[in-house]
């Protein structure tokens, strides 16, 4: 499994940062399964940041910006070398995203439910993947029946 954290690492005490960095460096060259935690995350301000760093590389010279495009804006988020997800799960009967992952949910599934993260079991977890599972991803595009 490899681990990464995602947010603003600039806020975190040294002590913390090193417990970071360790977590991620010991599991880099890990494959199968991601685990990332949201630390000190929000969305709004992860595509600002990105935004900012492509700005600055522009006005230095080091960047055309008719060059960016979403996938050179992505490699700038948090989230950069991570899969998009292909499914949201918001608990608390919320319906909201709350200001999690706004640009990579763009095409991901997703799901309200009522229960409490605290009450969150392997039955919830397994109903709504039984639900994901019957979706019919479309990525974006209309729906079959929609085409004339």
């Amino acid at each position: 499994m490899k681990v990464r954290i995602i947010g603003h690492r600039g806020r975190a005490a040294s002590d913390i940062l090193e417990m970071i960095q360790d977590a991620e460096s010991r599991t880099a060259k890990n494959t199968g399964m991601n685990l990332t935690f949201a630390f000190d995350y929000g969305g709004q301000e992860e595509i600002a940041a990105a935004a900012q760093e492509l700005a600055r590389a522009a006005k230095d010279g080091r960047l055309d910006p008719e060059t960016i495009t979403p996938e050179l804006f992505s490699a700038r988020l948090f989230t950069s070398g991570l899969p998009e997800p292909d499914l949201v799960i918001r608990t608390s009967g919320e319906h909201r995203l709350s200001n999690f992952l706004l640009w990579q949910s763009a095409y991901a599934e997703l799901l309200f439910l009522d229960t409490l993260w605290p009450d969150f079991d392997r039955d919830v977890l397994t109903a709504a993947l039984n639900q994901f599972a019957a979706r019919e991803r479309r990525f974006g595009a209309l729906d079959s029946e929609a085409v004339a």
